[in-house]
């Protein structure tokens, strides 16, 4: 009966992931561009997903834009659902064009022989942006989009590290209460994590895989290591981001059985780092921090656990380079994450829980600040101690014009 509910269970997350797949596809960038000069007037909107690209047909008066060829023109760039986030203004022959950022007040005009000569300066400023002037821009998206990639949302990365850390130490740790009755040994933890994103800024989907391990040193300390991997596409636009952590569980009080009432509580002390880069967008960094998990649960006989969840996470923004690209994500991030959850034993191996987390981001402009989280799975638990375990879930993440759903398959062996 047991493996029949997981089997039921998981055909409904495959075919609710196929069904995202096939409606989740748009333009992350939206340009609006009208003549300015005293010819007939024209007014034309283009939609894609790739900033360098849109940006040189424009200069250059083709492809798209080729209905502006040898006019005068403005132009309002929509970025990840902010409107006018960048501007453009150009002279008939596209030697000279003005740069506007209005959310932080920076402009700067090209000029040049030839309209590609002034195409070839703003990519080079576009793809260079560790300037103060494109990370302030950066900066501004994260508070004002809620699919920006780097901060201020659910999905970035900033939350991408802080909700993958409180995952792999309190609700689904690597290495459990009952992995350290075990002793000295080792873990091994596999996920996988399909996110559909709906906002009023745009969609995304979320395909993250993370492989994380633990050696228990004894029935106190281990060591854990992870590496998550995932790919976004945001608004059609790709992003690739790979982490990394490190964790030092301490299972500071081990039942010491399970027959009545019965406590237990692991502190996790963890550093990680994350690399974000989306080059249809200009945007990405490395992402590094670290923070302090704590792990309370209440062991009602054998049956039936409560367990609360706490972690506070910091996240500072690191420069780095990219083939031709130059990206600073200018990320100031504190983050609180609480949760609760509760799991109920079924039969001699089979599980089901519940449960819900809040986030807080409590560092800066942020375009959403707060989140709920519902999780809730079916598994089964095997090997000694009931260590192992095999997990279909669900999650969602859920704010003010932010709507996430998702699946995920979690497969834990102790020994």
């Amino acid at each position: 009966m047991e493996h029949k509910l997981i089997r039921r269970f998981l055909i409904v997350c495959v075919a609710t992931t196929g069904l995202a797949a096939a409606i989740c596809r748009a333009d992350s960038l939206e340009f609006k561009v009208n003549t300015t000069d005293a010819g007939t007037p024209v007014s034309q909107t283009v939609k894609g997903s790739n900033l360098i690209d849109l940006t040189n047909h424009m200069v250059d008066q083709n492809n798209e834009f080729s209905a502006f060829s040898g006019r005068a023109y403005t132009a309002s760039i929509k970025y990840l659902g902010v409107n006018n986030a960048l501007q453009y203004s150009s002279n008939a022959s596209g030697t000279s064009v003005t740069l506007t950022i209005p959310k932080t007040g920076f402009t700067r005009t090209f000029t040049g022989a030839t309209a590609n000569n002034v195409q070839n300066q703003i990519e080079d400023f576009l793809k260079g942006n560790v300037s103060d002037a494109y990370s302030a821009f950066q900066k501004s998206i994260n508070a004002s989009s809620k699919i920006a990639p780097m901060d201020g949302n659910p999905q970035a990365v900033t939350a991408w590290l802080n909700s993958g850390a409180f995952s792999r130490f309190a609700f689904e740790p690597v290495s459990s209460g009952r992995a350290f009755e075990l002793g000295g040994g080792a873990d091994l933890n596999v996920k996988f994590d399909y996110t559909y994103i709906n906002t009023t800024d745009g969609n995304v989907q979320a395909f993250d895989v993370a492989i994380a391990s633990a050696v228990r040193f004894n029935q106190h300390v281990a060591l854990t290591l992870a590496v998550p991997f995932g790919y976004h596409t945001i608004e059609g636009s790709d992003e690739f981001i790979v982490g990394g952590e490190i964790g030092l569980p301490i299972q500071i009080i081990t039942p010491d059985s399970y027959s009545d009432f019965a406590i237990g509580w692991r502190v996790s002390p963890f550093a990680n780092i994350g690399s974000a880069v989306t080059v249809d967008l200009v945007a990405g960094g490395l992402v590094a921090g670290g923070g302090v998990n704590s792990a309370l649960d209440f062991y009602f006989g054998r049956n039936t656990t409560i367990t609360i969840g706490d972690q506070v996470a910091y996240f500072t923004g690191i420069p780095v380079d990219y083939n031709d690209y130059e990206f600073d994500s200018d990320v100031d991030q504190l983050m609180l994450r609480n949760g609760v959850k509760l799991t109920q034993r079924i039969g001699s191996y089979g599980f089901v829980d519940v449960g819900v987390i809040y986030t807080n981001f409590l560092s800066g402009d942020t375009a959403i600040d707060n989140y709920v989280s519902p999780i809730a799975g079916i598994g089964v638990r095997f090997g000694k101690n009931n260590a192992s375990e095999f997990r279909v879930g669900y999650h969602g993440d859920f704010a003010d014009g932010y709507n996430a759903n998702g699946a995920d398959l979690l497969l834990t062996f102790s020994w």
